[in-house]
């Protein structure tokens, strides 16, 4: 893993230094400490991504990448802590904000150590119970894998945090004194993480009326948990057994704080981004889907190559081999329990309101509380908040995606896509307010009570350059030795090489149509015809490869001419001879 640190490196230093590019164009693990939104800006030179909150002033304690190839999808890995100091933690003692500023940074570390391990999820080093625990986070491959040379790029961003919640209702400024053998005022955390993924595909399919476009996908797969470890505020089981005559013991609360009420995910494209966009899809698709939902939908892309430098025998039938389709199947199925969803997308918005349904309904229950609230006895009905259920006090996970296509094919000038990730979490603090505790015992349902704070991670604006899935034309393919020996077996070493840079690893596929000059797999259909690739990496030019070379069938003196092909969009022929020198 290469370090860097924000505080010694400018912005043009974070975009030129060889290091970092070489580290990149390796497929390795950048870890750049202090990043300021400059610095993020610069380092989308490498990842194609910018991130910041939406005044573009949160700057992050550590933000960890790479650019590899997932199943040879070329696949942007970003983990970004955020600030060291958590939002929501001022209010709190010098000592508390520490401990939950360490616990953040400890939830960040585990999360990089994780994504770390996937690199050596087959390393002998480590033991097969390791290796069983060890998941991919944000960038699951995609299924079925699309084959290297269609144009595609994956953009896999994950945000962790961590917040306080508020003390109950009954824990500050209200009558402390009778509640202290409760033990002290909660310290109730929430956590989360969330995984926001964006798939870049290039459409050129000939047969398609629009002509050249890209297609855009978002995915979302997030975490949250409204107390880990830790206890609830005021939530207990003890509102049945009222008070101890002798002692005049509280043995119930009547409060339920604070538990998971809705996830209110957000995909909201800028003003001149929805411009370039057709929305296309998103899913969960139902108007309200309650305990049951599927995440996404198939969905198709094409791409095909032109064998342009001749007759498809000539370019080792160039049209079979690079005409592409690949059907999306990452649609998966969730249960909800107690819960539903609906869709709420408008326009080019997405956004989904996942909400608990039981023991309330909670996007009509701030108007009407009592219906959060059940009774203890005849005399005591709605006057007691009701247990939430188990996905509203645990791990609650939502899954979403949505889908678009750009109007026109958007190249380096206007490739850029600004989106931003809002996923709000509503907690919820159901209690009875009245003076003394047993009071609640009374039949009083104006003493039910609905009190709601926020959580979850601040919104974020996001930037991704769709110009990154754009066709590099060939400008040359160059072959060495020409003519080579077929007698002594000769290598020949080829060169391919692009009118510029590859933003992204670029695969070629390479063809020979001659068995006297042979890639390692057979090419169907071509008569002695052979078929491989080269990747060109993220921010070079050129790539090479290896041809083997005989004098199969060759009488002395004698040579053939074997067509070699680079296919990438369009294809690029070269003529190699391969000779059998005379005998003697």
């Amino acid at each position: 893993m290469l370090v860097v640190d924000g505080h010694h490196l400018t912005g043009d230093e974070l975009r030129r230094r060889a290091s970092l590019q070489n580290f990149v164009a390796a497929g390795k693990w950048i870890a750049a400490f202090d990043v300021l939104p400059s610095d993020h800006e610069a380092l989308r030179t490498y990842t194609g991504f910018d991130v910041a909150d939406a005044e573009h002033g949160d700057r992050s304690e550590l933000f960890v990448f790479r650019v590899a190839r997932i199943d040879g999808t070329p696949t942007v890995h970003m983990i970004n802590s955020g600030p060291y100091t958590q939002r929501g933690t001022a209010q709190l003692g010098d000592r508390r904000q520490d401990e939950l500023n360490q616990e953040h940074v400890r939830r960040v570390a585990r999360l990089v150590d994780r994504e770390l391990a996937q690199e050596d999820e087959g390393s002998p080093r480590l033991g097969r119970a390791t290796r069983a625990k060890v998941q991919t986070l944000a960038c699951e491959p995609l299924r079925p894998a699309p084959d290297p040379e269609l144009q595609h790029v994956s953009f896999c961003y994950v945000d962790a945090g961590l917040k306080p919640a508020p003390y109950g209702y009954w824990t500050r400024d209200k009558y402390q004194w009778w509640m202290d053998s409760f033990g002290p005022p909660s310290q109730q955390t929430s956590t989360w993480t969330m995984n926001h993924r964006f798939d870049v595909f290039l459409e050129n399919d000939p047969v398609h009326p629009a002509g050249n476009f890209q297609t855009v996908s978002y995915a979302l797969n997030g975490q949250f948990a409204p107390a880990t470890g830790q206890k609830f505020a005021r939530m207990t089981d003890y509102f049945t057994t009222g008070w101890d005559n002798c002692t005049c013991t509280v043995h119930f609360v009547p409060e339920r704080a604070w538990w998971t009420g809705q996830i209110e995910p957000k995909v909201t494209p800028s003003p001149s981004t929805s411009s370039k966009l057709v929305w296309q899809g998103s899913h969960p698709d139902s108007t309200n889907a309650q305990t049951n939902y599927s995440s996404g939908e198939e969905f198709s892309v094409g791409f095909t190559a032109s064998g342009t430098a001749g007759s498809p025998q000539n370019v080792a039938n160039v049209s079979v081999g690079l005409n592409l389709n690949w059907t999306s199947s990452q649609s998966q199925s969730y249960t909800i329990d107690d819960w539903g969803v609906e869709n709420k997308g408008f326009g080019t918005e997405l956004h989904w309101l996942f909400s608990a349904r039981q023991p309330c309904d909670t996007r009509v229950a701030a108007s009407n509380p009592s219906a959060c609230f059940v009774g203890t006895d005849a005399e005591a009905s709605g006057t007691h908040p009701a247990m939430p259920r188990a996905l509203s006090k645990g791990q609650m996970q939502v899954n979403a995606s949505g889908r678009w296509r750009t109007r026109q094919h958007l190249g380096a000038s206007d490739g850029s896509l600004t989106f931003n990730l809002a996923t709000p979490v509503q907690l919820i603090d159901t209690y009875c307010e009245a003076q003394f505790a047993n009071w609640c015992w009374s039949s009083r349902p104006a003493m039910a009570k609905y009190a709601t704070a926020a959580s979850g991670p601040s919104p974020d604006d996001v930037t991704l350059d769709a110009s990154w899935v754009n066709v590099i034309p060939i400008k040359e393919l160059k072959l060495s030795p020409n003519p080579a020996n077929g007698e002594k077996n000769e290598k020949v070493t080829g060169t391919v090489v692009l009118e510029r840079p590859a933003a992204i690893p670029v695969t070629v596929k390479l063809f020979s149509n001659s068995g006297n000059a042979v890639f390692p797999s057979p090419l169907p259909g071509v008569n002695g015809g052979s078929q491989s690739r080269v990747t060109i990496d993220q921010g070079k030019s050129s790539g090479t490869f290896t041809l083997a070379t005989n004098d199969n069938k060759l009488s002395s003196g004698a040579h053939t001419t074997a067509n070699i092909t680079a296919a990438y969009a369009e294809a690029t022929s070269e003529q190699l001879r391969v000779v059998r020198p005379p005998a003697g």
